[in-house]
Order: C-alpha cells, then structure tokens, then sequence
C-alpha cells in the first residue's frame, strides 16, 4: 500500500481533529504529497527527510527554521507501520503548543494505516478465494497444484468430500446492486453463524449466486438437517426466503464443477426453499430444465404452451397456468386441486380436459401429461 494513495484523505480527516491546523503528509523522500495548503504539494521538507534519516520525531522552532528548507514551524513525525517508515506527518505550530495535538495525529494516522492494510489484506484473501472457487466450478485449468498454491495463501485447508451449495432469493432482480449487497449479508451471516468456515470451506458471489464449496465429513443423511437449518436462520433472521440448491457430495476436485452446473441450474428457477439433487424430485426439476434449455426441446415447449395462450389469451394464460399448478402441486388430486383453487370439481376436471384437448395429449398416459405439464409451466414461470 503506497501512502500517497491515501496521504490527501488523512489530511482531510485529521485536521477537524487538531482544531483545523495544518498538516502536511510527507513522503520517505521528504516532499509533500498531502497538505492543508495545497500550494505546498511537491515541495521539498527538510524536517521531513531529517525524520527519515533519524528515524525519530523532528521538533521546528521559528528561532531555527534557516535549517529546514521548506518547513515552517511544528512537529514532524515518522508514521510507523509494520516497524516501517511509511513516510511523515507534521503539523503546524510552536511545538511546545502543539505537542497533544501532535501526539493525537500520530496515533490516529497509525491506526487509519492499521485499518486500511486489514481491509487491503481482507480485500486480497477475497479475490484468492472468488479465483479459487471459480477454477473449481468452471473446471477450467484443474490443477492440484495451483489449488494447493492458492489455498496456502489464505491458509484454507481443503478436505474432501465437499457440497456444492448454491444460494439465491425471490426479488426484483433487476437491481444487481440490491441483489449483491444481499447475497454479502447472507454470506456475512453464515460466516458468523459458523454455518460456513473460512478455514475449511470456499465461498463467493458468483454470477448474483452465493456459492458454497462445504466441506462436509459428516454423514449424507446430515445434509437435509444442514441445508433446513440454514434455510429457516436466513428466513427468520434476515427476512429473506433464499433458494438454496445443492448437488451430490463431491469426493474430489474433478466432481465439482458438474455439482455446480446441476446445483445452479436449479437454484435459478427456484421459488425458495431447499433443492437437494440428491431427492428425485429436484432431480427431475433438473432434467426439465435441461431439457428446456435445449434449442429442440424449447422450440417444442414454446409451440405447445403457444397453444394455450392462443386459445385463453394474455388475460387469461395466467389462470391457466395457476390451473396446472395447483393440479401438479396436488399430484394430480382433483379434490384436493379443487379446494387450493376454490372451485367445483367438476370445473377443474373441465379445465384440465380443454388444456389435454388443446395440447393434444388427452389420450396419453398419465405421468406423460403430468411430464409435458411441468414443462410447460417451468416455461411460463421462466417468461414471467
């Protein structure tokens, strides 16, 4: 970290903070790169370079000032960080006046260096864990080497088998600012919660996703308990509903990146809750949205759900396809569809019959059209 990245903000803070007397920030070179008087910026300090040079505090009386070129009278002091000279702080006045205020100034300037090399350092170790995370989830330039290199940086030891976690919410979208600083508060509270740890496990924001690389020893059957107990403190803490999704336990490095895919995939059609791939209903949320995804497969869908919406039409489709959810949330109970819907029975078994009409697919099997009809939703909720 270079002081003069910084020298014109210090001098603008502590100021106020020594009753608006000048100061000058000065570089291991002694010429002024911060000051209270911006006239004086390049300029060279004499008291300053003595400072370097002795290593010690450099005291100006207005009786010697012949013998510092540059100087005025007042206090300069090296501003030590690391037991390093990172350059000098003075500041204006008869130093017998000004000495408390020149002790206060020293010590606030320290600590603003203490304070930025930690968020400089935090700032590092982020950037090292996202690059981490990415080789593994992209599977692009796997090697165990430069795994190794990078965890060594942030003291992250990897232990296998790992889960791969994806974390997203219900929102407006639109704002990826929003949904960022979101995504952070969710991070920040797992971290804190231990429900993540920055020793064992890697975890970024990704492409507006929370990603989690767990490291799970633990049984399989602990997984659910995990990804409950997570979901229900983000809810109830946070006020978000997340979308969490994970894919099967990793037991090595070449395994994740395909757990990502799955996991992501999922998690960007979810409408909260949690998505375990390992259960076979999330896994046939998976293969539908692969098989929409596909250039074939979506072109069908299209043409089958424009078949509906050329019938019902835009004010409509929407009561149509509320129709077909409830229906497939009920597992295709016409009773119990009917009391969600509020209607007859015989009115859904009306409008379930003019959807299989229209799509052509009244006499199919039963799990064929309860197949189509997720589809056709999952592209409708994908429109919307």
């Amino acid at each position: 970290m270079k002081i003069d990245e910084i020298a014109q903000d210090l001098v603008n803070a502590t100021s106020p903070l020594v009753g608006g007397r000048t100061i000058n920030i000065m570089d291991k070179k002694g010429i002024i790169i911060a000051s209270s008087e911006k006239n004086r910026i390049g300029s060279f300090h004499q008291g300053a370079a003595e400072v370097i040079t002795r290593g010690e505090t450099v005291c100006i009386y207005k009786n010697n000032l012949d013998r510092y070129k540059g100087a005025k009278e007042g206090i300069n002091m090296p501003i030590i960080n690391n037991n390093k000279i990172r350059g000098v702080v003075g500041i204006y006045g008869n130093p017998d006046e000004v000495i408390d205020a020149a002790k206060l100034l020293r010590a606030y300037v320290e600590l603003y260096f203490k304070q930025i090399a930690i968020v400089k350092k935090q700032e590092v170790e982020e950037k090292v864990r996202t690059e981490l995370l990415k080789i593994l989830i992209y599977g692009k330039n796997l090697s165990e080497k430069s795994i190794s290199q990078l965890s060594s940086v942030i003291f992250l030891h990897i232990k296998m088998p790992m889960l791969t976690i994806v974390i997203n919410f219900q929102g407006n979208k639109n704002d990826k600012v929003k949904s960022i600083m979101k995504l952070k508060k969710i991070q920040s509270f797992l971290l804190e919660q231990q429900f993540i740890k920055s020793e064992q496990d890697i975890y970024s924001i990704v492409d507006e996703q929370l990603v989690i690389l767990k490291t799970f020893c633990g049984l399989e059957k602990t997984v659910q308990k995990y990804l409950k107990n997570i979901f229900f403190r983000i809810k109830f803490n946070l006020k978000i509903v997340p979308t969490i999704a994970c894919g099967n336990l990793c037991n090595c490095f070449q395994e994740i990146s395909e757990a990502y895919h799955s996991a992501s995939i999922v998690a960007n059609i979810g409408k909260g809750g949690i998505y375990n791939l390992e259960e076979h209903r999330n896994m046939l949320i998976y293969f539908m949205q692969k098989l929409e995804m596909d250039s074939i497969g979506e072109k069908f869908i299209a043409r089958m759900y424009s078949c509906l919406f050329s019938y019902f039409g835009e004010k409509d489709i929407k009561n149509v396809m509320l129709t077909i959810e409830k229906y497939l949330e009920a597992s295709g109970s016409i009773n119990i569809a009917s009391q969600n819907l509020y209607i007859h029975k015989n009115t859904l078994i009306y409008r379930m019959n003019k959807i299989y009409s229209l799509l052509g697919i009244k006499e199919e099997e039963l799990f064929m059209k309860e197949f189509l009809l997720r589809l056709i939703l999952l592209y409708y909720n994908n429109l919307s």
